[in-house]
């Protein structure tokens, strides 16, 4: 009995020693600023992906087209006021790794991206990474992938800056 008692001691011990360490290690920063806002922009919405398999199916679901109360498969979003030209967020406590980011430009304040009959957003959009470093075309060659739109976090400041596009214009 006595055996199991200073086992399960130990384990539990070593469990709380290895949160505490995770809890401790250097975290990072992001600032992120959006540029390229229309005037009639409500808010610049960023999501931040913390993995692969979150952003894949934050895709296929067509998350963003949906309201917000519904949104699933992201790490955190954030709401920057769109002023004339551009919004930044500044999101703290990240740990150092690889993120992506989808931004949208909500024109018409219903906290959903509006799209097409096709499913092309109707609103100006932007990506992480080399997917849309330069105005895209119409219609997109190819989808966002985490390939294309990941970036790295240090445990230190970062900063990303973005552009939003109108697709078609």
């Amino acid at each position: 009995m006595c055996l199991k008692l200073t086992l399960v001691t130990i384990v539990t011990t070593i469990c709380l020693a290895e949160q505490l360490q995770a809890q401790q290690a250097p975290k990072g920063s992001l600032k992120v600023t959006v540029s390229g806002i229309p005037m009639n922009s409500k808010t610049a919405t960023i999501i931040l992906f913390d993995n692969e398999q979150k952003m894949t199916l934050a895709l296929k679901s067509k998350m963003i087209q949906k309201n917000r109360k519904q949104w699933k498969h992201y790490h955190s979003i954030y709401e920057a006021s769109a002023k004339t030209g551009s919004a930044s967020a500044i999101i703290k406590g990240l740990p150092p790794g690889e993120y992506s980011i989808m931004t949208f430009c909500d024109q018409n304040g219903n906290n959903r991206m509006d799209t097409n009959f096709i499913g092309f957003p109707t609103e100006p959009i932007g990506m992480s990474g080399s997917a849309m470093s330069s105005k895209p075309t119409f219609p997109p060659k190819k989808k966002p992938s985490w390939k294309t739109t990941k970036f790295r976090i240090e445990p230190r400041e970062n900063q990303l800056n973005l552009k939003v596009f109108k697709l078609g214009s």
